[in-house]
């Protein structure tokens, strides 16, 4: 009997990605020397290096949508306004305007 697998994975460009707690798939490689992100591996496939100062963004909010077609690059500025209005209201919101 196979046993189950604790994480799901998903395969792009022949690598197995993990789906950890945080919701992002990722891939823990002794080959890359650091543990990629399935999301800037697929943008990084299509679009090239990610400029310094860049965020992939997921546009419909799913961290495990990694199509090409729901990422964007975007700047880590309106990346962190972007949910930061999302979090509007919420007590993680609230806690940061104490800090």
């Amino acid at each position: 009997m196979a046993r189950a697998r604790k994480h799901p994975v998903q395969e792009f460009d022949g690598i197995s990605f993990y789906r950890k707690t945080s919701g992002y798939y990722k891939a823990d490689y002794v080959q890359f020397g650091k543990t990629i992100s399935m999301h800037r591996h697929v943008c990084e496939s299509v679009n090239g290096p990610i400029p310094d100062g860049m965020q992939i963004h997921h546009i419909n909010g799913d961290k495990a949508d990694n199509r090409i077609e729901n990422l964007e690059i975007i700047s880590a500025s309106e990346h962190a306004a972007m949910h930061g209005r999302e979090q509007a209201g919420t007590e993680k919101a609230r806690y940061r305007d104490w800090e």
